[in-house]
């Protein structure tokens, strides 16, 4: 451990007391876990709330702006995983037009709400998108379904950020595909989960979490995101960092009640990244 850590156990990463508690410490991080015994026999309830109310079961579900009867409510999709001829593929850039001919069992998209936001990119580093970026964005706008989809989540951004419809209408069609670009060329993104609540469900607190998903099922959401990273790294040369969080519910700062990972690219590995990079250079093991 460094010096700098002052905790009673340095000596020890896992340390087991007299009671049987286990005390471990990440070696990378310095962060300090409790395991009391017993503390696995608490009972988790799974009761349905009084306050639960009963949902409107349909065939494509359409409950929030991430369930798959409202693809068209999320900026232009990047990727998705399909399940096709018994084997889960990977589609890229599908077209607005095309958005129902599959059912996507993950969905990669932009964030319309950016925390390093495009503009971060532009101006800090002089940042482009690649040719490879610039001819998605010109694909997708090749169709009237695409240039309609566009400018409808462009809208729909604006009026978040409390503009009126005459100032909407004011901007005109070149500059709101100018805001466009960070759709195509910018670096936070979401991974959308296929359901919204989880199989035979009769209640709105019946969601879809992570626990509902089989291991094979978190696999290929594992596999999807780290695809997603590779491309985000790929895409601009300034990130050195990806964080991939899940902020599961709304307590938690989400959007929607939709299972669904954050990917946000990052120009610098922070304090708990130098830590962790520090530790491993003095022990590689």
């Amino acid at each position: 451990m460094s010096s700098h850590t002052s905790h009673q156990f340095t000596h020890a990463y896992y340390h087991e007391m007299p009671d049987g508690t286990i005390k471990q410490i990440n070696p990378f991080t310095g962060t300090a876990v409790w395991t009391p015994p017993g503390r696995g026999d608490k009972p988790i309830s799974n009761v349905i709330p009084a306050s639960a109310k009963k949902i409107d079961v349909t065939k494509r579900e359409d409950y929030c702006n991430f369930c798959s009867a409202r693809y068209l409510n999320t900026p232009p999709e990047k990727a998705r995983m399909i399940e096709k001829k018994g084997k889960h593929v990977i589609l890229k850039d599908v077209k607005a037009e095309e958005l129902h001919d599959t059912d996507a069992e993950f969905r990669r998209v932009p964030n319309l709400f950016e925390i390093v936001t495009y503009d971060y990119w532009t101006t800090n580093y002089d940042f482009g998108m690649t040719p490879e970026n610039v001819q998605r964005k010109a694909d997708y706008l090749s169709s009237a379904e695409g240039i309609r989809h566009v400018i409808d989540i462009v809208d729909l951004k604006l009026r978040a950020a409390n503009y009126t419809d005459q100032q909407i209408k004011s901007i005109s069609l070149e500059e709101k595909l100018k805001m466009s670009n960070a759709f195509f060329g910018g670096g936070h993104e979401l991974i959308v989960a296929q359901h919204h609540y989880r199989s035979k469900a009769e209640y709105d607190s019946e969601l879809c979490s992570s626990g509902e998903l089989t291991p094979d099922e978190h696999y290929r959401y594992f596999m999807f995101t780290i695809d997603a990273i590779e491309d985000i790294v790929k895409a601009n040369r300034y990130v050195r960092y990806v964080s991939v969080f899940q902020n599961w519910l709304s307590n938690a700062g989400a959007s929607f009640d939709h299972l669904h990972k954050q990917l946000v690219a990052i120009d610098e590995w922070g304090v708990a990244i130098e830590r962790e990079i520090h530790h491993f250079r003095i022990n590689q093991n």
